[in-house]
């Protein structure tokens, strides 16, 4: 009876974290569903003559190609986090949020999978580089799309009860602050993988 009684209160407990958490959860789920997807798309067989595998190829063996990947990778989040960033100022801008979440796994997904599957030093570039810029660069953007979408529900919410949001725009931007932070971070340290990659590897 004990047991029972707290395994209900610990069911209790995780649907208040999942309801209070929902714009969060959803995000993380969306994001894991891009990355599912993308490996579906990268190991179905007949798919490999759509991808322009010399090039990723080419990724994992010539040093100037890798730096510009990594150049380009880091242009690809920048541009993410300034739509998400002008969304959050939308009253509407969830579904965009949505869909750049989606998007943002399954590019990640897809482009380790091929890195992996398909180049000479694929796995150990994916392992020892891509996954923990990745990890950087994707924290980044579901903390910004959870700020995001957080923000986009309070000027929603202000036009309909004609309330100011002066302090939500506040907090929302200190913490994009943080997240630009980070990315920086992110950037810097993708720089020296790959640098140490192409060292030792």
């Amino acid at each position: 009876m004990k047991k029972t009684l707290n395994t209900t209160v610990d069911l209790r407990k995780t649907r208040a974290f999942l309801r209070n958490n929902l714009p969060s959860t959803v995000i993380i789920g969306l994001y894991f569903i891009g990355l599912f997807l993308a490996i579906m798309l990268a190991n179905r067989n007949g798919n490999q003559q759509f991808f322009k595998l010399e090039t990723f190829q080419q990724i994992t063996q010539n040093n100037t190609v890798g730096q510009a990947f990594i150049f380009y990778t880091f242009l690809l989040n920048c541009f993410l986090l300034i739509l998400v960033f002008a969304m959050g100022f939308c009253a509407i801008g969830t579904p965009v949020l949505l869909l750049c979440i989606v998007a943002k796994g399954f590019i990640c997904g897809l482009v380790g999978m091929l890195l992996a599957l398909y180049c000479d030093k694929g796995i150990q570039f994916v392992v020892f580089v891509l996954i923990p810029m990745q990890i950087i660069f994707s924290l980044c953007f579901i903390c910004a799309c959870t700020q995001s979408a957080y923000l986009s529900k309070a000027i929603f919410t202000s036009l309909l009860k004609k309330e100011a949001v002066q302090t939500e725009i506040r907090i929302y931007l200190q913490r994009y602050i943080l997240i630009g932070i980070l990315f920086i971070i992110g950037a810097v340290m993708s720089k020296l993988l790959i640098v140490l990659f192409w060292r030792f590897i």
